[in-house]
């Protein structure tokens, strides 16, 4: 049986039934794409299927980020626009970024089997907020504004057409193309780009909102990125900032600056980058500014975790200006690589001197060291005193000085160490002139102590050492040289000039050790000790062959523990000690203890103008032995002003007392508080000697004087010619005549005198004084003396023809009354006459007046002389004479005329027999001298 033949029909119809659908479903598939396109093409705007936006929310949700839109729209030509977009990335309450509107180009065909795939994306309007928690500020801030894109998007690619957008507030305009590599492309996101733009600015968008105070302060700002597709990076950044001005960080302020950074979008391995900082000016608040300054910065990136690795910088400028100080090529060489630890290196030339700087440091720790060598100008020191450098401002160089030094600095950036050596020429320190110092500085331990020390100005030279406690400023030098006190004055406030004022170092500075402290900025706990050694130095314009003194000076206090002073083959040598009071600017006490063998009027000038008048009355022919000691209290002494003082003065040679001659002298004065008493005091005087004691009370205006003093074995020739003279030269009586003087002085040699004298007066008025004495006189010629010579003529001229009187002593006791001196029993007497006498002596006009009475023929051993002097007694009354005259001329005349004769000679008839002449005297015993 055939059974081909029914099944092929069978086939046929089922084909033709089959082909029969098909043509119907396509026709019906045609009419409904028509239906479709009439109702696309009569409708401009069309509502986005729910399942599209469904699927795009999914997408999202995958990459846990929640969306909410407003309007969603699509054309006829695949376009798409969704508006009012908020995105929100879990767990912040409020959008993360919102999307004013959003233009895309999607794929119809993907998007007619239900996948959303877009091809081109044109956002505006967008912001990106930083959460408030996130934020420094507290609230949402949109540090990124007003974005507008262009955006074409493949599978892995993104061509950034177009996008501008602000970040706070700054234009920045970013093109190029991003290759997302696989590994940035997450199996579970369905949107990579946008998780990773979530990621990074959710990461850094903190640090944004950071930097915003500083973003701020600027003028004229935009940046420029272009994005170079990479493989393993998606993208090469290289972004350029351009600024017209910017002072943002701290007090530095940059004009015209640009900025390159080129730097890999992607990856988590480290990437070499570099950014380069130029700019045409960069100032510093007005203290400092550099031009044409230029950053090239090195180091290392990590993409994903943006964290920057300093590698190395760069720092270079044409030149500028610090402070008033202008500089040349400043360069500055970094190593970061170890950052936060630093090592740099730092040439420039400020003011025409070259200085360089080395060192190293730990930013986190902030400590570090560093070397300086070089020289630092003049200019550069007043800008560390600007600075605030308080030890800068007491120095002024004139010339640059040479430094090499390293200094290292603990945690905290205290310093730990610094030593170096320091060389300074033409320098002022605190007002003192420097010729050149130099020394080696070492600080440690909060101490300062420079050693080495070598310091040289004008005729100065020093050397030693000096250390400082720079917390309490205390502070020591420990000099050895040649130094002029004058020279160092500023540095002792006026105390110390006061001190030396009368000081004259002009011919050599004196040898000196000095070892001074003290506190800086509280010169009252400044103390020096010193001890000079000076050559042919003059002090109140006395000049010395040589001085050495040990001196302890703290201010408005000066003590001299020993000096020594020659002058021409003689010297002194002691102490004393001077204080002042500095309220009343006046001395409050001096303290004193002198041995001296200078002369008298030396000291005189070396105690002052009021010296020479001390002295003024006394003159020695040769410099007096001299030991003083004694205190002074001023007008600032809490005791008011006193004086006391012990003298013992030895006098090597003649002298005179306000004109009156002495041969030597040896006294022991007392003087307190305007007493001065003078003990056991030995003079010489006319060949002999006189001892006593004497008192002035009520010194140093007119006050009294009461002495005691004794003289013995006085030549009287040299006696009466010094006193004749000390009289002329005062001018208080007629002088005798050459003549007579040599008459006079011939007759009296080898007479013999013997003067007892107490007496009180006003010691500045001769003729004041009060007292009693006694005199002797002895000598083989007194009867030649014109004054005896005068009466032996007389009495040749009388009947009984007395030829000459012998006489070879005398005695008187007298009174001192002013200018009167009263003799009340003379008597004159040798081996044939006496003379007894009383009577005044005038001491202003030099005159006398006197009444005596001749006994011829008395005091004889030869029995018939006696007997004949007895006979003759009764003629004792016949011979009184009276004297009177000025001493030079004086004249003799009988009391009795020759009218009275016999009545003189009968007078003594009636005398009772057995008188006798009128006993001789006691001679004057010698008297001791006064304790």
């Amino acid at each position: 049986m055939n059974t081909k033949r029914p099944l092929l029909p069978a086939l046929r119809w089922c084909g033709s039934c089959v082909l029969l659908l098909g043509c119907w479903a396509v026709w019906i598939a045609l009419a409904v794409l028509l239906v479709t396109q009439v109702w696309v093409a009569t409708h401009r705007e069309l509502t986005v299927p729910a399942f599209a936006l469904r699927s795009l929310e999914r997408r999202l949700a995958d990459s846990q980020i929640t969306a909410r839109f407003g309007r969603a729209l699509f054309d006829p030509k695949g376009h798409v626009m969704i508006e009012q977009v908020q995105l929100f990335s879990p767990p912040h309450a409020h959008p993360i970024i919102t999307i004013r509107a959003a233009y895309a180009r999607v794929d119809l065909a993907a998007l007619l089997i239900g996948r959303l795939r877009l091809r081109e994306l044109r956002l505006t309007g967008v912001d990106l907020f930083v959460p408030a928690m996130l934020s420094p500020s507290g609230t949402d801030d949109a540090v990124v504004s007003d974005l507008d894109g262009v955006f074409r998007l493949g599978r892995s690619t993104y061509d950034v057409a177009l996008c501008t957008f602000r970040l706070d507030g700054i234009p920045i305009t970013a093109t190029g193309r991003i290759d997302l590599p696989p590994r940035a492309r997450p199996s579970a996101s369905a949107t990579p780009m946008l998780d990773l733009i979530m990621r990074r600015y959710l990461a850094g968008g903190r640090r944004l909102a950071a930097l915003r105070p500083v973003l701020d302060q600027r003028e004229g700002v935009r940046i420029d990125l272009r994005f170079t597709p990479a493989d393993e990076q998606g993208a090469t950044v290289r972004a350029e900032l351009f600024a017209d001005s910017f002072h943002g960080l701290g007090p530095l302020r940059t004009t015209r600056a640009r900025a390159l950074a080129v730097f890999p979008l992607l990856g988590s391995a480290a990437e070499p980058v570099r950014l380069q900082v130029a700019a045409d000016a960069v100032a510093w608040e007005g203290r400092a500014a550099a031009r044409q300054v230029s950053v090239d910065l090195t180091g290392s990136l990590i993409p994903d975790r943006f964290v920057l690795a300093p590698n190395a910088a760069r720092l270079v400028a044409s030149g500028g200006e610090a402070m008033g100080v202008r500089f040349e090529a400043p360069s500055l060489e970094a190593d970061l690589a170890h950052f936060p630890r630093v090592q740099g290196d730092l040439r420039i030339r400020a003011a025409g001197s070259d200085l360089a700087l080395t060192g190293e440091a730990d930013l986190g720790s902030r400590q570090g060291a560093v070397a300086v060598d070089g020289a630092i100008a003049p200019p550069v020191l007043a800008i560390a005193h600007q600075l605030g450098v308080a030890t800068a401002g007491r120095v002024r160089l004139g010339a640059p000085a040479l430094v090499h030094a390293r200094a290292a600095f603990d945690p905290g950036w205290k310093p730990a160490r610094a030593e170096g050596d320091v060389a300074v020429r033409h320098a002022v320190a605190q007002e003192v002139t420097i010729d050149a110092a130099s020394g080696h500085v070492v600080y440690a331990g909060g101490r300062v102590d420079v050693t080495d020390l070598h310091l040289l100005a004008g005729g100065n030279e020093a050397r030693g050492s000096y250390t400082m406690k720079v917390a309490t400023r205390e502070f020591r030098f420990l000099l050895t040289g040649r130094l002029r006190p004058h020279d160092i004055a500023p540095w002792f406030k006026e105390s110390w000039t006061r001190f030396w004022e009368h000081f004259d170092f002009a011919a050599a500075a004196p040898a000196a050790d000095v070892d001074i402290a003290g506190r800086w900025r509280d010169y009252t706990r400044t103390r020096v000790f010193c001890f000079a050694d000076a050559e042919r130095p003059g002090i109140r314009g006395v000049a010395f062959d040589h001085v050495r003194a040990t001196l302890f000076v703290r201010p408005y206090f000066y003590q001299v523990l020993a000096f020594e002073a020659q002058q021409a083959g003689r010297s002194a040598r002691g102490s004393f000690t001077l204080a002042y009071d500095r309220a009343r600017m006046t001395y409050r006490s001096l303290d004193f203890d002198v041995d001296s063998g200078l002369a008298l009027d030396e000291w005189a000038r070396l105690y002052g103008p009021r010296g020479a008048s001390l002295v003024a009355p006394y003159r020695l022919a040769a410099p007096p032995d001299v030991r003083a000691t004694g205190r002074l209290d001023g007008p600032g002494s809490p005791v008011g002003p006193h004086a006391r003082a012990d003298v013992v003065l030895v006098s090597n040679g003649p002298l005179t007392v306000y004109g009156f001659p002495l041969d030597s002298a040896r006294v022991t004065a007392f003087y307190r508080d305007g007493r001065l008493d003078l003990a056991n005091a030995v003079v010489g005087f006319a060949g002999g000697t006189a001892t006593g004691r004497a008192g002035f009370d009520g010194l140093p205006q007119a006050g009294t004087l009461a002495f005691e003093t004794h003289l013995l074995g006085a030549d009287l020739a040299r006696a009466v010619g010094a006193v004749d003279a000390f009289e002329s030269a005062n001018a208080r009586a007629p002088a005798a005549t050459d003549r007579t003087k040599a008459g006079f002085l011939r007759r009296t040699v080898g007479g013999r005198l013997d003067v007892s004298l107490t007496a009180q007066g006003r010691y500045r008025e001769p003729y004041s004084f009060h007292g009693q004495g006694a005199v002797s006189v002895a000598g083989r010629n007194l009867g030649e003396i014109q004054l005896l010579g005068l009466l032996s003529e007389l009495l040749s001229r009388t009947l009984l023809n007395f030829t000459s009187l012998r006489l070879d002593s005398a005695r008187a006791d007298f009174r001192l009354e002013g200018e009167k001196i009263a003799f009340a029993n003379v008597r004159i007497s040798g081996p044939g006459s006496v003379i007894d006498a009383r009577g005044d002596y005038r001491l202003s006009s030099r005159t006398l007046d006197f009444k005596a009475k001749v006994f011829p023929l008395h005091q004889t051993k030869f029995v018939l002389t006696d007997a004949l002097g007895a006979l003759l007694s009764p003629l004792s009354s016949v011979l009184e004479l009276k004297l009177t005259g000025p001493l030079a001329k004086p004249s003799w005349a009988f009391v009795f005329g020759p009218t009275n004769l016999l009545r003189s000679l009968k007078r003594p008839a009636e005398e009772p027999p057995g008188a006798q002449p009128p006993a001789k005297a006691p001679p004057v015993p010698p008297t001791a001298p006064a304790p």
